[in-house]
């Protein structure tokens, strides 16, 4: 994939390494979302063909009817013949319940960390420090 994106841009051979490390670190953290995106967009896709999906969750047998745009189908049936299986919902559950109790996400929405701070000293009456303002922003509610 990453050698598709260097036919399209051109950039100085000796920066090759660096681009690519930052690419894959990019995807890495992207991975995730971009399947869960997926998932839901099958998940649409069949209920709107009214078949029977439960609410929370996914019936991957009858999702892999339905790919998301631009996946081939037979690439979509092995994944989801791969997220149909007892050892994947484990691993998800726990990735779910580790989520929950993340205490570094960040609750501070669009807004920027001067903009933040900003508003912390307004509601305050005095000026805040780093600390303060990062507790705000990334401690839940």
């Amino acid at each position: 994939m990453f050698d598709r994106f260097r036919t399209m841009y051109r950039w100085d051979p000796k920066a090759h390494q660096s681009i690519r490390h930052s690419f894959i670190c990019v995807l890495k953290d992207r991975f995730r979302g971009i399947m869960s995106d997926m998932r839901k967009s099958s998940k649409k896709k069949a209920l709107k063909a009214r078949e029977d999906i439960p609410d929370v969750g996914y019936n991957f047998k009858i999702q892999c009817k339905y790919p998301p745009n631009g996946v081939p189908r037979r690439k979509w049936e092995r994944m989801c013949m791969s997220w149909n299986t007892k050892d994947w919902e484990k691993k998800s559950k726990a990735g779910r319940e580790n989520r929950k109790n993340d205490l570094c996400r960040h609750t501070g929405g669009s807004k920027g960390f001067d903009e933040h701070r900003r508003n912390l000293e307004k509601i305050k009456g005095k000026k805040v420090g780093f600390a303060e303002v990062l507790l705000h922003t990334h401690a839940t509610k």
